[in-house]
C-alpha cells in the first residue's frame, strides 16, 4: 500500500465541497481540522527519513543515534554472573531463578560480597571504555 499525504487529501476533500456546495471558509477550516484529527490514527508515514524529521522537529532523536555509555560492573552482576552458571539453578525457570539469587544475594554478609565487589572493580579497571570515562568524570 503507497504511502498517503493525508494534508493533500483533506486539502482535496475541502476543495471540493467548497467548490461543490459554496460552504464558508470557516466551516471548511473547522472541517479540515477534524479531518486531520480523525484521520492521525490511520496516517502512514512516507518513509523512516520523514518519521525522523518529524522527530527531530519536536527535539527527539532515535536511541539508536546516540552512542551508549559504558556501565560498570557492580558486585551484584559478578555475583548473578556466577550463579546464573552454578549447577544448583540450571534447571530452574529464569523468574525463579533471579528471585533466588536475588535472595542469596540479600543472605551474604559484607564480607561475602567484598569479594565480589574486589571482582567487579578488577572488571571495570580491565575495561578501556570506562577507564575514559573516569577521565572525563574527572576533567568535568
Amino acid at each position: 500500500m503507497p504511502a498517503v499525504n493525508k494534508q493533500q487529501i483533506v486539502e482535496e476533500i475541502a476543495s471540493n465541497i467548497s467548490a461543490n456546495y459554496g460552504i464558508d471558509d470557516a466551516i471548511v477550516n473547522d472541517f479540515k481540522t477534524m479531518m486531520m484529527n480523525a484521520m492521525a490514527q490511520y496516517y502512514v508515514y512516507d518513509n523512516d527519513q520523514a518519521k525522523a524529521n518529524r522527530k527531530a522537529a519536536k527535539g527527539k532523536t532515535a536511541a539508536s543515534d546516540a552512542p551508549k555509555k559504558p556501565r560498570k560492573t557492580s558486585a551484584y552482576n559478578v555475583y548473578v554472573k556466577k550463579m546464573m552458571q552454578s549447577a544448583d539453578l540450571k534447571e530452574v525457570p529464569q523468574k525463579e531463578k533471579m528471585t533466588k539469587i536475588g535472595a542469596m544475594w540479600k543472605a551474604l554478609s559484607e564480607d561475602q560480597r567484598a569479594a565480589y565487589k574486589a571482582d567487579a572493580d578488577a572488571e571495570n579497571s580491565a575495561n578501556p571504555a570506562l577507564a575514559d570515562t573516569a577521565t572525563e568524570a574527572t576533567t568535568a
